[in-house]
């Protein structure tokens, strides 16, 4: 007998941390901490049994300066998702995807 696992989702929602209450819908920009209730989709991770979706949280003047477009800023942002959420986002290979 074959018993298959079943795949879990998990959404994570990342931003910098400010005065505002953890589990509001403003929380701060990931680049530069202004209050923002604006979310993009920054990538999914296969883990294991776990499919993991996140989302960064981004103001208006990040997305328009095009910040995330900057390796140095994509990079800051997988080392802080291996070192807290310990999901590997680092590769040998240059990451091309927005």
């Amino acid at each position: 007998m074959c018993t298959h696992k079943k795949k879990k989702d998990i959404e994570l929602q990342i931003y910098e941390e400010t005065d505002l209450p953890t589990k509001g819908w403003i929380q701060g920009c990931i680049l530069c901490k202004m209050p923002t209730s604006k979310t993009q989709y920054y990538k999914s991770k296969k883990v294991g049994d776990l499919d993991y979706h996140i989302f960064i949280h981004l103001c208006k003047d990040c997305v328009n300066y095009k910040k995330m477009e900057n390796l140095h800023n994509r990079k800051i942002i997988d080392t802080y998702l291996e070192k807290y959420y310990l999901i590997p986002c680092r590769s040998n290979t240059p990451d091309t995807s927005l």
